[in-house]
């Protein structure tokens, strides 16, 4: 898909950020030199407890199976 997308310039926030970033290097006589963490071999291994389905998810699939018994309609998301 081609389609033409506006360039209104670098955002303010972004601007403001690299403004208090360089004033603070300035203040501080030190250059922040960013370097990528390197990957966490135990995270991998992280397992994450699975509690079940939501409540709110529960909540809204009953409300969903009511209302469409009491309308005798079934709703069909697109």
């Amino acid at each position: 898909m081609n389609y033409f997308v506006p360039n209104f310039g670098q955002d303010n926030l972004i601007k403001r950020t690299h403004e208090s970033l360089d004033w603070a290097e300035n203040k501080l006589r030190h250059r922040w030199v960013y370097t990528k963490p390197k990957e966490d071999k135990d995270a991998k291994d992280y397992k994450v407890p699975n509690f079940g389905v939501d409540q709110d998810v529960l909540d809204t699939q009953k409300n969903i199976a009511t209302a469409s018994k009491k309308l005798n309609h079934k709703w069909v998301p697109v």
